[in-house]
C-alpha cells in the first residue's frame, strides 16, 4: 500500500508531525492503524530497522 498523505519528503521529525491531515472524509491519522505505522516506516526507510506489530502500537 502506498502512503496516502498529501505531503511527503519532509525531514523525519516534520514527517512524523504530518501523520495527521484533513481530507474530504475528515481527519485522517496514518498512525492510528498497524498498517499505517508500517506505511510510515517504509516511507521513511525505517522498515528494516524497526518492526511494527501489535506490541508497538
Amino acid at each position: 500500500m502506498s502512503d496516502p498523505r498529501p505531503h511527503l519528503g519532509e525531514p523525519l521529525a516534520l514527517d512524523l508531525l504530518n501523520t495527521r491531515w484533513m481530507s474530504g472524509d475528515g481527519l485522517q491519522d496514518l498512525l492510528s492503524t498497524l498498517d499505517g505505522v508500517r506505511i510510515w516506516l517504509r516511507t521513511n526507510n525505517l522498515h528494516d530497522r524497526c518492526t511494527a506489530n501489535e506490541k508497538t502500537q
